[in-house]
C-alpha cells in the first residue's frame, strides 16, 4: 500500500505519547511506501520546535525525534513541487476552506497516486474525501 501521511499524522511517529500513534504504527507496518508532501520536512520541525516550546520535549528528545525524521527522510517519497501541484492547490482552495499548507499536502497527494491519505486535521480529512477512497483519520 502506497501510504501519503499529512504532517499532522507523521508527528505521531516520533512523539509516542500523542493520541493515534499506536493506530499510526499499525499503519506503517502495512505500507510498501511513504510519501510526503514536499513541504512536510519544514512542516514536522515547525510542529517538533513548537512542541519543544511548550514543554513537552526536552533538548535531548528533540536532537532524538530529528535524528528518526532524517533517517526515515531517507526512506520516505517525497513528492516534487511543480506547477502541476501548484494548480491542484490553488483548485483545492477554491473549494476548500483549508490553510494554504494543507491545500499543498493534500495536492501532493492527489499527484502521489498514494492509495490511502492519512490526516490527524479534520478540515483536510474532509476535502480528501472528493479525491480518495480511503482515508484514515487518526485523532
Amino acid at each position: 500500500m502506497k501510504l501519503f501521511l499529512d504532517t499532522s499524522v507523521l508527528v505521531k511517529k516520533y512523539i509516542v505519547e500523542e493520541q493515534g500513534a499506536a493506530r499510526l504504527a499499525a499503519l506503517l507496518a502495512k505500507a510498501s511506501t511513504v510519501i510526503v508532501s514536499p513541504v512536510t520536512w519544514i512542516e514536522t520541525h515547525h510542529a517538533f520546535y513548537r512542541i519543544k516550546r511548550e514543554g513537552l520535549l526536552d533538548v535531548s528528545s528533540l536532537k532524538t525525534v530529528f535524528k528518526m525524521l532524517k533517517e526515515d527522510y531517507t526512506f520516505f517519497h517525497v513528492v516534487a513541487w511543480n506547477s502541476a501541484l501548484e494548480e491542484i492547490a490553488v483548485k483545492i482552495l477554491e473549494e476548500f476552506p483549508l490553510r494554504s499548507q494543507d491545500s499543498i499536502q493534500l495536492a501532493a497527494a492527489v499527484t502521489s497516486a498514494a492509495d490511502v491519505f492519512c490526516a490527524a486535521d479534520r478540515k483536510l480529512y474532509l476535502a480528501a474525501r472528493k479525491y480518495f477512497r480511503t482515508i484514515e483519520f487518526i485523532e
